[in-house]
C-alpha cells in the first residue's frame, strides 16, 4: 500500500481491532497497516511519521513489499527519517529482486540519475530491461529515451 491523501482506508479503520491484535503477533500486512494509521492519523492513532516507520521496518524486514516500498519513499523524502537516498534505492533494490517491475523501474531511474547510487547508465538500462522483459511498457519507454 503507497500512501497517497485519495485512498480509501476503510478497509483498515473498519477493522482496526482485528489488525492491532494481529500486528501484535507479527502478522506482516497488520503491522504495514498500522504503519498507514500512524502515517495518515487514522482511527484512533495520531500522525507519527517516526512509529510509521518503525511499524514499515517490522513489516518490511519480514519480506512484505508492500511496506518495503512505504519504507523505501520514507527514506527517500525524509518521513520519519532523515532522507536518505541510498536506503531509498536499497529498499528499491530488495523489491526488484523479488520481481517487482516498478521497483526494477525505480533503481533503473536511480542509477540513470545517480540518486543513492553511483550514475551508470548501463546499469539503468540493465534495470529497465529486466523490467521491459516482463512486460513493462514503461522500461520500454524508459529504454528508448536513454538508447
Amino acid at each position: 500500500m503507497i500512501i497517497n491523501d485519495m485512498h480509501d482506508f476503510s478497509d483498515i479503520t473498519d477493522n482496526i481491532e482485528t489488525i492491532k491484535e494481529m500486528a501484535a503477533q507479527g502478522d506482516a500486512d497488520a503491522q504495514n497497516k498500522i504503519g498507514v494509521c500512524y502515517q495518515c492519523g487514522l482511527s484512533d492513532f495520531p500522525k507519527d511519521f517516526v512509529k510509521a516507520v518503525e511499524w514499515y521496518t517490522k513489516s518490511a524486514m519480514q519480506g512484505f513489499i508492500k511496506a518495503q516500498f512505504n519504507l523505501a519513499y520514507c527514506y527517500l523524502n525524509g518521513m520519519g527519517v532523515e532522507v536518505d537516498d541510498k536506503a531509498g534505492v536499497e529498499w528499491f533494490m530488495k523489491i526488484a529482486e523479488q520481481g517487482n517491475t516498478e521497483a526494477m523501474n525505480n533503481v533503473g531511474f536511480s542509477y540513470e540519475t545517480g540518486m543513492g547510487v553511483e550514475k551508470d547508465v548501463n546499469k539503468a538500462i540493465e534495470w529497465y530491461t529486466k523490467a521491459a522483459e516482463l512486460g513493462d511498457k514503461t522500461a520500454l519507454e524508459n529504454i528508448r529515451v536513454l538508447s
